[in-house]
């Protein structure tokens, strides 16, 4: 699909996060011209860990190192900031930097799948804090 999107002249761009990209991976995915990869990274180590499993953190960050090597443009996405993540906001620009990410975006919670449990609930119920304002 990828190679079709860049014979038809297509700029292709990935939303992933990054748990199993490898270097053989990334390596592929630059070879088939993709001009970038966007991660989500809900926050430290330990607030990602809790919202997406354990060891997730980790094997994002190895995935964006890969993706980085391999020459790839690279956006960390932080989820709706909520009470759980937003006290952690700028560790996660801290890492971008650290780590040569190019951009950093934001996105808003939207209502839908496993989210649309989150809406009028209290954070102890859903496992994170209410959207911020």
């Amino acid at each position: 699909m990828l190679e079709e999107l860049k014979n038809s002249g297509f700029d292709s761009y990935i939303l992933s996060n990054g748990t199993l990209i490898d270097p053989d991976t990334a390596r592929r995915l630059a070879g088939l011209g993709v001009k970038g990869v966007q991660i989500s990274i809900e926050g430290p180590e330990h607030i990602h860990d809790n919202l997406r499993g354990p060891g997730s953190f980790s094997s994002s960050i190895r995935g964006i190192r890969d993706l980085l090597d391999a020459g790839l443009e690279l956006t960390i996405k932080i989820p709706p900031l909520s009470e759980i993540n937003a006290p952690y906001f700028m560790d996660v620009i801290d890492l971008a930097s650290s780590i040569g990410v190019q951009r950093v975006g934001f996105s808003r919670l939207v209502p839908s799948g496993g989210a649309k449990k989150m809406i009028g609930r209290n954070a102890e119920e859903r496992g994170a804090g209410r959207p911020v304002q």
